[in-house]
């Protein structure tokens, strides 16, 4: 078989643990991920036992104050291999092309009815103690994350068939693409569209996303790019003089540049002028070489290129306020000759967790702060 036959064969075996797992099943996760262990799929499996092991039982357990009960919160995540619930509607948010083509709306809707809900704590108490990462009350999570997660590689597979195809030979026949993988010419329109490859004599640097639009700088070229959020069509183009491109990031009202520099630029993104502009400085002088950034809960959080370290900054001061140290987070054994620096940033707002990344880094890194006591 080739690989979309390998994946087509591995997505049927999927619905079959999912059937079971409605069934009230346990287990029937890790018997799947034993079957694929050894295949075409050996990292998607080792990617979904990671996500049993650190399972947070809070983020799909909560409490329902007018039910007087703690119920499977199908309405709180996103990012995942499922699609999340409107739990008023009880229909899926914003469904996308997978979730629309495997069904797994409806997947989910029957979990909700077909589980029993237990609090998500040690000792059972509404208010007691959570459940340690990885060791949930309510068992049948660590089975509903690993299919979650073999769900959400198998989408991400599929797209990057197509993105593949279309990236090599831009006039293939969109025809030819879904009769060839298998997949409706829509499922196959919906995937292309959203491929943006930018001018060979441009290098793409930071991007964020601000309303209904998707705004990405270039890095020595001075011209940036607004794209729909959704359609990814091209509205305009956006000029900055004498700076180079480095990180993006906003604070709803404002997007937030800089420049390699230890200054941060505050920009009106109709404009894209400066309102107004920050230096920043640790104590011991000026925080040089400021890459990604993130705006979170009202701190700006930016890499300092060459660095295993991100600095967390007072956004009217300019004042370093935090200092987090990264050093070893990618160990030795994961680092090939292409492993470039730490340089990647992202905030999961309604899941409240941070993550981080570098250049051509094989792993993402979910974090928490640990404050260390001076000396």
């Amino acid at each position: 078989m080739d690989f979309p036959d390998d994946l087509r064969y591995a997505e049927a075996s999927l619905i079959q643990a999912e059937k079971e797992f409605l069934a009230g099943d346990d287990g029937v996760a890790e018997a799947l991920l034993e079957r694929l262990a050894t295949g075409t799929f050996s990292s998607d499996v080792e990617t979904a036992r990671e996500q049993m092991q650190k399972l947070d039982e809070s983020r799909y357990v909560k409490w329902n104050r007018w039910e007087k009960r703690f119920v499977f919160a199908a309405s709180f995540w996103k990012d995942e291999g499922y699609p999340s619930i409107d739990t008023t509607t009880h229909q899926a948010s914003k469904p996308d092309w997978y979730s629309q083509r495997t069904e797994t709306t409806s997947f989910v809707k029957d979990l909700m009815t077909h589980r029993n809900v237990k609090a998500p704590t040690a000792d059972g108490e509404q208010k007691g103690t959570p459940t340690p990462p990885g060791n949930p009350s309510n068992r049948w999570l660590l089975d509903f994350v690993a299919l979650s997660s073999l769900r959400l590689s198998f989408k991400n597979h599929w797209e990057k068939l197509v993105r593949d195809i279309v990236r090599k030979r831009p006039k293939t026949n969109l025809e030819l693409v879904a009769e060839r993988l298998g997949l409706t010419i829509p499922e196959v329109i919906d995937i292309a569209r959203k491929i943006r490859d930018l001018d060979e004599s441009l290098f793409g640097e930071g991007i964020t996303v601000l309303g209904d639009r998707i705004y990405q700088l270039t890095y020595k070229s001075q011209v940036g790019f607004i794209y729909d959020r959704s359609s990814f069509q091209e509205i305009q183009k956006i000029y900055y003089q004498n700076r180079e491109g480095w990180g993006l990031t906003h604070n709803g009202r404002e997007l937030i540049m800089s420049d390699g520099s230890n200054v941060i630029y505050f920009l009106d993104p109709e404009m894209f002028t400066i309102n107004r502009q920050i230096e920043v400085y640790t104590d011991e002088g000026p925080a040089e070489s400021l890459n990604e950034l993130e705006y979170i809960k009202g701190k700006i959080w930016a890499n300092r290129y060459y660095t295993d370290e991100i600095v967390i900054i007072d956004p009217l001061t300019g004042k370093v306020e935090g200092r987090i140290n990264l050093k070893g987070i990618l160990k030795a054994s994961d680092r090939k000759a292409s492993t470039n620096v730490l340089n990647g940033i992202a905030w999961d707002e309604a899941g409240d967790r941070i993550f981080v990344t570098g250049k051509f880094w094989p792993k993402l890194f979910e974090i928490r702060l640990r404050r260390l006591s001076p000396g």
